[in-house]
C-alpha cells in the first residue's frame, strides 16, 4: 500500500504550508548569498566611489566642451581674476574708523532711535529734558 505524502493530514494545515514556503525561499536566499560571496563568477568587484568622483562624473556628463574661442578667452580672464583674488594681491578696502561718541551725542542718538522724529520743537525739547532727568536719576 502506497502512502501519498501530499494527501496526508499534515499538509492541510495552512501554518505548515506557510512554514514550508518560508523554508524553501530561505534556503534559496542562503544559497544565493553563499554563491555571491565565494563563487568567482558571481562576485561583485565594483568598489564604492567617493563623493568627489561621483561629482566629477556628473559634471563631465552635464557640461559640454567649449569650442568658441571668444568664450574660452572670457573664461581664461575669469580664471585669472579668480586666482588674483585668492592670492590676496587684490587691494583690500579700508575699514571706516569708529569714533567714540560723547554723552550728548549718545543721548541724541538714543532719542532718535527710541522715538519717531518729532516735528514740534516744544515736544522735542520736553522729551530731551525728560531724558536728561532720567539719566541724572539713574546716576544717583
Amino acid at each position: 500500500m502506497k502512502i501519498n505524502v501530499l494527501d496526508s493530514n499534515i499538509f492541510s494545515n495552512p501554518l505548515i504550508i506557510l512554514l514550508l514556503l518560508l523554508l524553501i525561499f530561505g534556503t534559496i536566499v542562503v544559497v544565493v548569498i553563499l554563491l555571491r560571496k565565494y563563487a568567482k563568477p558571481f562576485k561583485n568587484n565594483d568598489k564604492p566611489k567617493s563623493e568627489k568622483e561621483i561629482a566629477e562624473e556628473e559634471m563631465k556628463r552635464i557640461l559640454e566642451p567649449v569650442d568658441d574661442e571668444e568664450t574660452l578667452k572670457a573664461m581664461d580672464k575669469f580664471e585669472e581674476k579668480k586666482t588674483v583674488q585668492k592670492s590676496g594681491t587684490k587691494t583690500e578696502k579700508k575699514k571706516p574708523e569708529i569714533k567714540a561718541l560723547t554723552e550728548e551725542e549718545a543721548a541724541e542718538d538714543a532719542i532718535s532711535r527710541l522715538v519717531r522724529p518729532v516735528e514740534d520743537e516744544d515736544v522735542k525739547k520736553a522729551m530731551e529734558d525728560e531724558f536728561k532727568e532720567t539719566q541724572e536719576d539713574e546716576d544717583k
